[in-house]
Formats: structure tokens, sequence, C-alpha cells
């Protein structure tokens, strides 16, 4: 239950000042009732209006947190995006393919093969590089002698250092 009247110890006083009539207002020095009615409906529309104001603001604040946390995230993806290609460009660039690795292992192990076979000769063979092309050379022992076919371009020598 509702009422405009004052509520005092005793219980419900006089009328609230707004249900006067107009004439105990005017001899109060008040203007009428329905001034006082239009005045409190132009404050509750201004205050409608600011909070409808208010709510606009809100959603603009929130519109600009995501802005604002877009345009500091970008730069950062960015930098982030061009860490990943430099490195995936880096490991294409240097890292050798598949087939270049197995080359590499087939190669390896014939090399290894290779030393494996001096090793079981007994071999102490000598290289360096001769002339100004600066060529792979052999310290080779002349009086052993030549072996081979000539006329082929197939000459076999000893190595020195060879037992």
């Amino acid at each position: 239950m509702t009422t405009t009247r004052e509520v005092t110890a005793t219980g419900l006083g006089a009328k609230a000042v707004i249900e006067w009539s107009d004439t105990d207002r005017r001899k109060k020095g008040l203007e009428p009732a329905k001034s006082e009615v239009k005045a409190i409906r132009e404050r509750w529309a201004a205050l409608t209006d600011l909070n409808q104001d208010i709510q606009n603001a809100g959603r603009t604040l929130k519109q600009l947190q995501w802005f604002s946390l877009w345009q500091t995230s970008l730069p950062h993806l960015m930098v982030a995006l061009a860490a990943i290609a430099v490195t995936l460009i880096a490991v294409w660039w240097y890292v050798p393919t598949v087939a270049q690795m197995t080359a590499l292992r087939a190669e390896h192990a014939q090399l290894e093969a290779s030393i494996e076979d001096l090793h079981n000769r007994d071999a102490r063979i000598e290289l360096n590089t001769c002339g100004s092309a600066k060529r792979l050379c052999v310290l080779v022992d002349t009086i052993a002698g030549q072996f081979g076919d000539p006329k082929r371009e197939k000459v076999y020598m000893i190595a020195k250092g060879y037992f």
C-alpha cells in the first residue's frame, strides 16, 4: 500500500505538499501543483536522457577498449609472425633436405670405409696440395715404379708410407 501523506511516529500526517490544492499552495507562497509536476517530469526526462547518455558512453568505452586491445595486440602478433617466418626461412635455408642428408650419410659411410681400409693395410699416406691450382697430391715412392696403362691415362704409383 502506498500513500502521499507524511508518515510520523504517531501515524499518517498531513497530505504531502504536492497533493495540496492550488489555493492552499498559493497561501504558502508555492506555485500551482501542475508547475511542480511539470518540473518533476522535466527532471525525470533529463535523468532518462542522462541515463541513456551514460549507457551510450559505456558502450563507446567498451568499443574503445576492444579497439585499444586490437591496436596493442596487432603489433605483437605481427612481430610473433615475423619471428616465426624468419625461423622457418632460416631452417629452410640452413638445414639440408632429406635427400642431401641421405647423400651425406652415404658419403660419410664411404669415407669411413676408405679410412678403415687404409688402416687395415697399415698405410701412412701423406697428402698435400701441389701447384698453383693447389690440387690434392700424394707423396709417392718413385723407386717402387709405375703401374697401370699410361695410354689410358691410368698410372698408379705406390704411395710413400705404405708398408
